[in-house]
């Protein structure tokens, strides 16, 4: 398990993407299925965790990001994020995303799919 200090929200999800395009660059040169998880500090104190799952299915590749982090504040809770997503990839191409974010109640969602995917 890996620790991580960070300052700002901003901060959190900048981390948090930067770690995702490494898993995903590590998951080619390997090409092998893993698990990672992360716990993650604000100052010194535990504020959550991240978890990566990559699996293989054929030559299709998918990597599950599930991150859950809560501030508080004499046990009021300041700030939420939860963020999920689903990636598929063929080789290093992309054929699907599908995303959900939950930052203190504002949800963000997103998808996209390969043109070239076809329709299992």
């Amino acid at each position: 398990m890996s620790i991580h200090r960070l300052k700002s929200p901003a901060m959190l999800l900048m981390s948090a993407w930067l770690l995702i395009a490494w898993l995903l660059i590590a998951a080619d040169a390997c090409a092998t299925a893993g698990e990672w998880n992360f716990q993650v500090l604000r100052d010194g104190e535990p504020i959550g965790a991240h978890h990566f799952l990559v699996t293989e299915q054929g030559r299709e590749t998918r990597l599950l990001s599930e991150a859950n982090f809560k501030v508080t504040v004499l046990a009021v809770p300041l700030y939420r994020y939860r963020h999920v997503s689903h990636e598929s990839f063929q080789g290093d191409c992309l054929q699907t995303l599908a995303a959900s974010t939950d930052r203190t109640g504002h949800i963000g969602k997103c998808g996209v799919r390969s043109a070239n995917r076809r329709s299992s």
